[in-house]
Order: structure tokens, then C-alpha cells, then sequence
């Protein structure tokens, strides 16, 4: 799965839903895009038309997990809403923890707003984004790391692939 290509990051969220991209050599994640869920499946169409038009390889999606990495009922329903994605989108979906990427997002954002990043008016902004870029850097730090590791195995997914979680009801 090492592929060139642009891959597109995945924050879930019950009112917004982060989206980030990566460069086309799979080196760094920048936000991208934070989508308001409303109208059912409308977020689904914005994913997979933010996907062609980024033309992505993989979609990478935050999962949330327990403290003892176990899927509980919050990333049992990221799940069923990833195998929606996947009916709209014609690229393979991984699953990544998504642990501690709402904590960097926060820091990044307190970062930025140090530095003259975006503010909100009397109220923070919102991070989604920049939590789906951490999620997606997250990803592909490991994946790097692991190529460097294992030169000669070029298939190497470090994430789960949704159909790993065909158990998951």
C-alpha cells in the first residue's frame, strides 16, 4: 500500500467531521476542511467529493478507542459510518487510533493562536481540522518509520482496513 499519492485524514465527530489531506509524496497532513453534519449522507458526498477532487489513494479514519485500545460504542458507530463512506467513495478506508489527536489539535491551536492563528469571537474554534491532520500525520509518521524498518516490504498498512471490523455490528 505504499503507493504515491495524497491520502485524506478523517476526524468524526457527532456535530462536525475534520477533514485533512497529505502532500502527494505522503511526507506531512494540513487541514483541509471541517464539514457541519446536517442533511443525512450530505457529509458523506462532501468526504467523497473532497476525495476525487484531492485525488486520494486512501482515506485514513480517526477510531476512537478505550484506554485498554478496545472499539467501544463511540468507535463502533465511527465504524458503521466509515462503511457508509466506503459505499460513496471508491478508495480503501484504514482505520487509525485516533488517541491524543484532540490534545495535539487543542495544542496546536493554542500554538497558533499564540502566534496570530485563527481565533474564534469569544468562543474557540473549532479544531476538527487540525485534529484530523494529526490523525493523518499520526498515520503517516508510522507508516515512514515502518518503511525505513522494513525496506523491502512495500504492502505495509500500518492502520486496520475496515473490513477488519466486519465483526463489528
Amino acid at each position: 500500500m505504499s503507493e504515491l499519492g495524497r491520502l485524506l485524514g478523517i476526524d468524526h465527530g457527532e456535530k462536525r467531521i475534520g477533514v485533512a489531506v497529505s502532500d502527494v509524496l505522503g511526507v506531512s497532513a494540513r487541514p483541509l476542511d471541517i464539514i457541519h453534519r446536517g442533511e443525512a449522507g450530505a457529509d458523506l458526498r462532501q468526504i467523497a467529493q473532497a476525495a476525487q477532487a484531492q485525488d486520494v489513494t486512501r482515506i485514513i479514519v480517526g477510531l476512537p478507542t478505550g484506554t485498554d485500545g478496545g472499539v467501544g460504542m463511540q468507535g463502533a458507530m465511527v465504524i458503521r459510518w466509515a462503511r457508509k463512506l466506503a459505499q460513496q467513495c471508491d478508495v480503501p478506508i484504514v482505520m487509525w487510533d485516533e488517541s491524543y489527536s484532540s490534545r495535539i489539535a487543542a495544542q496546536t491551536q493554542t500554538d497558533k493562536g499564540k502566534a496570530g492563528g485563527r481565533k474564534g469571537k469569544g468562543r474557540p474554534a473549532a479544531i476538527d481540522d487540525i485534529a484530523a491532520a494529526a490523525i493523518l500525520q499520526d498515520y503517516l509518521d508510522t507508516l515512514a518509520h515502518q518503511t525505513m524498518v522494513r525496506p523491502g516490504e512495500h504492502d505495509y498498512e500500518p492502520g486496520q482496513p475496515l473490513a477488519a471490523f466486519s465483526h463489528i455490528e
